[in-house]
């Protein structure tokens, strides 16, 4: 079983962000699917999350994950809830705890981790584009600084794989996204009429970013794209497009 990890972090804090392979789900699941609610077999969930945190040194029963809703909404949270306890209504979480594994998942998404290292704070958030439209990446920032004091400039910040410019196409991105992001249309490519339908969701997570007060030197894009790369990764439009209507799920975990 492989991992992605952020060089920023510098292993002062565990983090990763896991790869499609390495499980032991089926068909458009196959295989290390971490999706709580797509419609894969219960048993091969928790089989599959038994596998990464058996890989990753990390209590199964001090988990922290969610049924995401594209809200705006991070939880702190002081004590591990575990695999068969998982929140609804957010899509993140932080804490100053150790040994509490933070998990966001993701297909096409962005996974987004964070850690203070003067605080020794991490957090995770699930951000699609809708999560882009709320800003949740800036205001997990922000609510770092009320819940610990932490100072902006000293947060390190680790996006992962998902949507590239190219990939991450709207049928009507003027109508559909809020002005302030119409900025980011057509900053993905195609040709033509094509390009006013793409929409660099990595810009805008960054300047995102950058506008709570992270530091650029400070931001880690993987900039691996979860459609180009659909035989690493799970991709809802890559399933989408060959006929299925769910995909599989990666996750993103971080933890003091």
């Amino acid at each position: 079983m492989q991992f992605l990890k952020f060089d920023i972090f510098e292993d002062r804090v565990l983090n990763a962000m896991t790869f499609r392979h390495g499980g032991v789900s089926e068909g458009v699941f196959e295989s290390l699917n971490l999706g709580l609610d797509v419609g894969d077999r219960d048993e091969n969930v928790a089989e599959n999350y038994r596998r990464i945190c058996s890989e990753l040194g990390i209590p199964m029963d001090k988990l922290c994950v969610a049924h995401q809703e594209h809200t705006d909404k991070v939880l702190r949270v002081d004590e591990g809830a575990g695999f068969e306890s998982p929140f609804s209504g957010i899509d993140g979480f932080m804490t100053d705890k150790v040994g509490i594994p933070l998990v966001v998942r993701y297909a096409d998404c962005q996974g987004v981790l964070y850690y203070d290292p003067v605080k020794n704070v991490v957090a995770a958030v699930h951000s699609g584009w809708r999560g882009n439209t709320k800003n949740i990446i800036g205001k997990a920032v922000s609510q770092m600084v009320r819940e610990y004091s932490c100072d902006p400039a000293d947060i390190l910040v680790g996006v992962g794989p998902s949507l590239c410019g190219k990939c991450a196409e709207f049928s009507d991105p003027y109508r559909e996204l809020p002005e302030f992001m119409h900025k980011y249309i057509g900053g993905g490519g195609g040709d033509g009429g094509a390009s006013n339908r793409h929409v660099d969701l990595w810009q805008c997570a960054f300047d995102q970013l950058v506008d709570a007060g992270v530091l650029p030197s400070h931001i880690e894009m993987l900039r691996r794209c979860t459609l180009c790369e659909n035989d690493q990764f799970f991709s809802f439009r890559g399933a989408k497009n060959e006929g299925f209507e769910k995909s599989g799920h990666m996750a993103g975990v971080v933890m003091i």
